[in-house]
């Protein structure tokens, strides 16, 4: 254990000592920077007292506001009396009073006469803390052979990161006792007693309201072969409630909810951990939208910095008081930036190098693998805001990034019309190629383009342009511009091959993009809602998911792929459980027939395969407000999945497949070709495995009310996600025909398996700053367990 210049709590359990010849480790001195200058590792006991003394004294007259606190309880040694060759497992349950990241825990065995210090053996864990949250740690040690009989003390200790406050401390003891055959044969046989060690809290997700199913996660256990749930509302179990799901009862309004997650291990030992609260729970007859009842998980940054609108590049970025003015620092992967609500003038055009990626160490479990170092808004939704209006922004986009591994989280952006919010750029010449980008919660408006690549202009067969591993994930796009540039709300363009791992490679999940417009400069197209743009440009073969977003009321097509006859690379694209609707409203400017879901495979022998399945797709209204320059002022004919081009059949595209159908409906009055419902002019294609789908309307909830609230600039500023902000919409396009449930966009819920979901994104879905601590949270999409 190591020396301390102050205590704010302890409890502390005399016992006796008496000698031995165990073997011993003297663990190094501390440095006179991180304790008590001149002092010796330890107090002695009367030395203690009367530092304790004069420290309570001191505090009587100053106590420290706020001050951290951590209690240790219920602290055992199993077995309380064990013999050489057992297996002996320390455990003790932790609380803190507030948040708290990266705290020392020391379990240090000492023997009979031994001085603090001498340690028998000694394990150091960095600890997370969670506000009022019990953890448990455990630690085993398996009793040498040649081991004295004796009265051993194991010394539990908390620090705070300095190890200049000793924050709570508890004594176990363990007596030895001479080795017997028989017991260290039973010993053998039997292995080493396992506590399930916590290695991430159980999370509740799901809607805070009586009669709306409420869902657990496990939470992360390493050595769990078992787990049992209670449930509690206002500090009480509730009876009965021992499900992974529980719903709220007329009872439990007003009442934070939580779950206790027992873990059991082998040979029949448990440990705990309670979740987060859910917000309060409300009625059923609630008319506004209630809370996510999402949880969260405590985040370890390796390093947290600062920025401001009003910093400078000149600080050291360490402290609130020292912040910096952009992003332009060397970090590492794991590194946290926090950033100071406000207006941030200019396009954060240069961007620092980050290092050390994946990270080894941090994160949300202490194992790292966090491929990003994170540019972090304080505050709610849009309160960090970059703008770029013509005088401000030099560049092509707001936020427009430059180097790999980042991840942008909270802000929002416009490009005034004119220009792009979010970008990130590949390099037009060389062969450095950007890769590890990553949009999460996120807001862009009344921009030339909202989320995007760029690839340096379309240089093709050029191998250093475009841009690897990118992510849109529970994002708003909103375009509502009649811009000069060419391409779709979320538009990722040109990407090219970084590396050839498995798994996919290009994520836009969760998010919401509407209210897309395009321009007559750009020959009648584009403005789509999302688009797979040109990714035969530079040979990529990464696989490319748009999973679980709602598109509507765009220029042009909802969701497309694009081919433009460059490069005849392998490429797999899987559109899954997107709700697309009401697009190709600009028909002053578009072609007659265009599709919500547009597959345009033009050249053939392209060894593409497109997959689409559990979507939903159905042409709209007859007008939309968005002036006579585009607006529906003539019979359109638009299908709900249109596939064209001579390629179509050469890339294997397959619908549907075995349990897995779309729904599409188109409302046109004419069928031109392919698989039609009576009037339902649902599908156009050439040649195609089409699969098992559904022709019919999905009927979805209140059209007029999506209308009415959800076409014009985002307002999401009382809220921390987007998720929560898109309730209304969510709601809107649920369909509640027979049949569709589970098509089409799905909320947010507990932790499932998906094999879509990129296992880069560890750990930074999505994270938040609580005013003193980083969390990882629930709500914004679905994730897979352990993510």
């Amino acid at each position: 254990m190591r020396s301390h210049g102050g205590v704010f709590a302890s409890i502390t359990v005399s016992l006796p000592l008496s000698g031995s010849t165990a073997k011993q480790e003297v663990a190094a001195p501390l440095s006179a920077t991180a304790g008590a200058q001149g002092l010796s590792r330890y107090f002695t006991p009367f030395i203690g007292t009367i530092v304790l003394a004069i420290i309570l004294a001191f505090n009587a007259f100053q106590a420290p506001a706020l001050a951290q606190t951590i209690t240790v309880s219920s602290a055992k040694a199993t077995p309380a009396a064990a013999q050489p060759g057992q297996t002996v497992v320390f455990t003790a349950t932790m609380t803190a009073n507030q948040n708290a990241s990266n705290y020392p825990v020391e379990f240090s065995l000492l023997a009979p006469g031994a001085t603090p210090g001498n340690n028998t053996t000694q394990q150091i864990f960095s600890e997370t803390f969670k506000a009022g949250v019990p953890l448990i740690q455990t630690d085993g040690w398996t009793v040498p052979a040649g081991t004295k009989a004796g009265t051993y003390t194991m010394e539990v200790a908390v620090f705070n990161p300095t190890y200049s406050a000793l924050l709570a401390q508890q004594s176990i003891p363990l007596t030895i006792t001479a080795a017997t055959a028989a017991t260290a044969a039973t010993a053998a046989s039997q292995g080493q007693a396992a506590y399930p060690v916590l290695l991430e809290f159980p999370v509740i997700s799901g809607t805070a309201q009586v009669g709306q199913v409420l869902s657990s996660t496990t939470g992360t256990w390493k050595g769990a072969t078992s787990v049992t749930y209670n449930w509690s509302g206002n500090n009480t179990g509730i009876a009965g409630a021992t499900a992974a799901t529980y719903t709220p009862v007329a009872s439990d309004v007003g009442h934070a909810l939580r779950v206790t997650v027992t873990a059991t291990g082998s040979p029949g030992l448990k440990s705990s951990a309670t979740s987060a609260p859910t917000v309060p729970i409300v009625a059923a007859s609630s008319s506004s939208p209630p809370a996510s009842a999402s949880g969260s998980t405590p985040f370890a940054a390796l390093h947290t910095y600062y920025m401001s609108p009003t910093g400078s590049d000149g600080n050291n970025g360490t402290s609130p008081s020292t912040p910096w003015a952009t992003p332009n620092h060397a970090v590492v992967c794991g590194d946290v930036i926090i950033a100071a609500q406000g207006t941030y003038n200019g396009n954060f055009g240069s961007w620092g190098k980050v290092s050390t990626c994946p990270s080894t160490s941090g994160g949300i479990d202490g194992t790292g693998g966090v491929n990003f170092a994170t540019l972090l808004c304080a505050g709610k939704l849009q309160s960090c805001n970059i703008n770029c209006a013509t005088a401000l922004c030099a560049g092509t986009a707001a936020m427009n990034i430059t180097a790999s591994n980042w991840a942008i989280e909270g802000w929002a952006a416009t490009g005034n019309g004119s220009k792009r919010a979010f970008q990130a750029f590949g390099a037009a010449t060389g062969t450095t190629i950007v890769h590890h980008i990553a949009f999460i919660n996120d807001i862009a408006y009344n921009s030339a383009a909202a989320f995007g690549t760029d690839d340096g202009g379309m240089n093709h067969n050029v191998p250093g342009n475009g841009v690897d591993e990118f992510a849109v994930v529970g994002s708003i796009a909103q375009k509502a511009n009649l811009d000069p540039i060419c391409v779709a709300a979320i538009d990722d363009a040109g990407p090219a091959n970084f590396d050839t791992t498995p798994g996919t490679h290009v994520y836009v999940a969760g998010s919401f993009s509407y209210a897309g417009l395009n321009s007559q400069e750009c020959g009648l197209s584009d403005g789509e809602g999302i688009m797979f743009d040109t990714f035969d440009a530079h040979g990529y073969t990464g696989q490319s998911v748009a999973e679980n977003n709602i598109v509507y009321d765009n220029a042009w097509t909802g969701l497309q792929v694009t081919q433009q006859n460059f490069n005849k690379s392998a490429v797999t694209i899987v559109f899954d459980h997107n709700t697309v609707f009401d697009d190709m409203v600009c028909t002053a400017f578009e072609p007659g027939s265009s599709g919500e879901i547009n597959i345009a495979i033009q050249s053939s022998g392209f060894p593409w395969h497109i997959s689409t399945y559990d979507n939903i797709a159905r042409t709209g209204r007859a007008t939309m407000p968005y002036g006579a320059a585009c607006s529906k002022t003539s019979p359109d004919h638009p299908y709900a999945l249109l596939i064209g081009g001579t390629g179509v059949a050469a890339a294997t595209l397959a619908t549907g497949g075995s349990g897995l159908q779309n729904i599409f409906y188109g409302t046109a009055a004419s069928c031109d070709s392919g698989n039609c419902a009576g009037s339902n002019s649902a599908i156009s294609y050439q040649t195609a495995s089409l699969g098992t789908n559904t022709y019919e309307d999905p009927a979805f909830a209140n059209i007029s009310d999506l209308l009415a609230n959800q076409v014009g600039t985002p307002s999401c500023s009382a809220y921390t996600n987007v998720t929560a902000c898109m309730a209304r919409t969510i709601a809107d396009l649920t369909p509640t025909a027979s049949g569709t449930a589970g098509k089409g966009y799905q909320p947010p819920g507990p932790c499932t398996a998906n094999s879509l979901y990129p296992a880069w994104l560890k750990g930074i879905v999505y994270l938040q700053w609580t005013g003193s601590t980083i969390t990882e949270n629930a709500g914004l999409v679905t994730k897979p367990c352990g993510y």
